[in-house]
C-alpha cells in the first residue's frame, strides 16, 4: 500500500496490523490442539464415567439378589427389601452436544454435533433453542440428527441457549443447556 500514489498506511482492525495477525495465526495450531486435547480428556471421562455407573449397576443387583436370598430365612430383611423400589424406569440415555459452531454462508448459524453414541434407548431426540429476550422458552425444536444439525439464522449479537431432549414411552431425559453468542465481524 505504500506504493500506491498516493502512498495508503497499512491496513488494521480494532488497532492491530499484520504483526498481530501473524502472531494469532502462529499461535492457532497449539491453541487447536489444547481444545482437542481437552475434548479427548472430556469423551474419555465419559466413557469413564459410564462405565463405572454400569459397573455399580451390576454390583447393587448382585448384592441385592444375595440379601433376596438372605431373606428367604429373615423376615425382617424380607420387610425391609420390600420397601426398595426396583422397578427401572428405562428412561433414554441423554443426547449430549459435543460441539456448537457458527456456521453457514453468512455465519448467522448455528451448526449443532453430537456426542457419539449418546441418546440411546429414545425413540425420539429433539434439539430445542432459545434466544432470552426474544424467546420466554425453549420454543423452538427440531428432530435432532444425529449427524449433526443447523438451526438460524440467528441475528448477530444474539445469544443462543440449545439444549437436546430424548423422549420414549417411559419419560424425557433433557441436556444441559449450551450456549453461543453468534458474533459476525
Amino acid at each position: 500500500l505504500t506504493t500506491r500514489v498516493p502512498a495508503r498506511p497499512a491496513i488494521t482492525s480494532g488497532g492491530k496490523g499484520l504483526a498481530d495477525l501473524q502472531s494469532a495465526l502462529d499461535a492457532m495450531p497449539a491453541l487447536e490442539q489444547v481444545v482437542e486435547d481437552k475434548g479427548a480428556g472430556a469423551r474419555d471421562s465419559r466413557t469413564d464415567l459410564r462405565n463405572g455407573a454400569r459397573a455399580v449397576d451390576r454390583l447393587n443387583k448382585r448384592f441385592y439378589k444375595k440379601l433376596q436370598a438372605e431373606a428367604r430365612s429373615n423376615p425382617d430383611l424380607a420387610a425391609a427389601l420390600a420397601q426398595i423400589d426396583t422397578d427401572s424406569d428405562n428412561l433414554p440415555e441423554t443426547l449430549s452436544i459435543q460441539t456448537l459452531l457458527q456456521a453457514g454462508p453468512d455465519l448467522l448459524h448455528i451448526q449443532v454435533l453430537y456426542q457419539p453414541g449418546t441418546g440411546s434407548e429414545a425413540t425420539e431426540r429433539q434439539l430445542d433453542w432459545m434466544v432470552p429476550g426474544v424467546d420466554t422458552d425453549f420454543t423452538n425444536t427440531t428432530p435432532a440428527d444425529l449427524s449433526g444439525n443447523l438451526i438460524g439464522p440467528f441475528t448477530n449479537g444474539f445469544l443462543v441457549l440449545v439444549r437436546t431432549r430424548s423422549i420414549n414411552a417411559n419419560g424425557t431425559r433433557t441436556s444441559a443447556t449450551r450456549k453461543l453468542r453468534v458474533h459476525v465481524v
